[in-house]
């Protein structure tokens, strides 16, 4: 930190600097609704806003994952720094995996066995079992046991995670900021890049741990790329609690 409070990048700011944001809570993936922000999904990317701009972090760049829960959380992020951020560049490849498509594929009554924990948890309405069937259904995916007739499977969202990624970092100069807001799924798997780790398993749960709003900060140059900070939630309090959905 620069005295006053502003934020610097290490080795005298040689290092350009990449904050990955997840989205704001939203309604639940299975009210039909996942894309728009709850009222406290709206207060947490203010909280993130305010944190920035007291932070003093101004992005060179921005970028914004296609759904509207990304666009939402950026404008309300934005508002609260009142800084004057570029205009946004819509990325696709920010987009989440393709795992809603395989839950509704299951719930449809297909994939045989697979889908029953999930079609008893939904029907029961009990929140805890469908985020427990929702997380075994998420590594079956990334094993290749089921996918959706539409959509890409875990290998081709893991390319299309590492070709974001590079967009990302290739759209800095050096010691510069670049700001990208995404989702949960996106975070975990750059993560997991960045760390080496291969095993979809071990990605899956990584991804599973991002919190609404936190984010995850890369420092990087043309030939090296670091995770300095996982899944950071600096602005919550007890009355902006981080949650998952």
């Amino acid at each position: 930190m620069r005295p006053g409070g502003s934020y610097v990048a290490p080795l005298g700011g040689s290092l350009s600097t990449l904050f990955l944001a997840r989205h704001g809570q939203t309604r639940g993936f299975l009210t039909g609704s996942y894309t728009d922000l709850t009222d406290l999904g709206v207060a947490q990317a203010r909280g993130l806003g305010a944190w920035l701009a007291a932070m003093q972090v101004q992005p060179d760049r921005v970028f914004v994952g296609p759904r509207d829960r990304h666009q939402q959380t950026h404008d309300h992020a934005k508002a609260a720094s009142g800084m004057d951020w570029p205009a946004a560049v819509r990325l696709t490849d920010l987009d989440e995996h393709h795992g809603f498509e395989v839950v509704a594929h299951l719930l449809s009554g297909e994939g045989g066995a697979l889908g029953v924990p999930l079609r008893e948890a939904v029907t029961a309405q009990d929140r805890v079992q469908i985020l427990r069937a929702f997380r075994d259904m998420m590594h079956a995916w990334a094993r290749g046991d089921v996918r959706a007739p539409q959509g890409e499977d875990w290998d081709a969202f893991r390319v299309r995670v590492e070709r974001g990624l590079d967009t990302l970092c290739e759209a800095a100069a050096n010691g510069q900021t670049v700001l990208a807001f995404t989702s949960g799924g996106f975070v975990g798997v750059a993560s997991a890049i960045l760390l080496g780790l291969d095993a979809p398993a071990s990605t899956v749960d990584l991804a599973f741990s991002v919190e609404n709003t936190a984010f995850s900060e890369v420092r990087f140059s043309a030939d090296r790329r670091t995770l300095y900070r996982f899944n950071a939630a600096p602005h919550a309090r007890a009355d902006l609690p981080q949650t998952g959905i």
